[in-house]
């Protein structure tokens, strides 16, 4: 099954937006992921993309663990999951200035202490996100094929 070309301009914009919630000027409950997904939605931004970023990369878990999960399910709906798997396979397996990381590296993602909480990183490293051979595994399989619109030559 390929991605539609609406949710692949949806993956991408979350892919480029997911972290916005570390921003010092727009932290407000201090959980990224539900931080950058209302101020995403506070300025219009798709549904879905929104609902990408408030979901990435084990904030289920997080949202759980800090006694969110209430508001986060309130307020955004859980995206398709083939979409966050692929987006929180690109979130682990990339650094924070873009280079690859290899995916078995993935829950020790480098980042300055400062960015991350103990209770994100925990999520990363306690089930919160995909196994990588799951997640691997799809990423290989899919990422050729259906992050290309349909229809694409390429």
């Amino acid at each position: 099954m390929a991605f539609e070309p609406d949710e692949v301009a949806d993956l991408v914009a979350a892919s480029w937006l997911h972290d916005i919630g570390y921003a010092p000027w727009l932290v407000g409950i201090q959980m990224h992921a539900l931080d950058g997904g209302w101020f995403l939605q506070e300025r219009h931004f798709p549904e879905r993309v929104c609902q990408l970023v408030a979901h990435h990369s084990g904030a289920r878990f997080e949202a759980r663990e800090r006694g969110l999960l209430d508001r986060l399910e309130w307020s955004f709906p859980a995206p398709d999951a083939a979409l966050l798997d692929a987006l929180t396979y690109a979130d682990m397996t990339t650094s924070p200035r873009g280079l690859p990381v290899p995916a078995d590296l993935a829950s020790g993602k480098a980042r300055r202490p400062s960015e991350r909480s103990s209770t994100c990183r925990r999520s990363e490293t306690h089930g919160g996100l995909p196994k990588e051979d799951r997640a691997g595994r799809w990423s290989r399989a899919r990422y050729s094929s259906d992050l290309k619109p349909q229809g694409s030559a390429n």
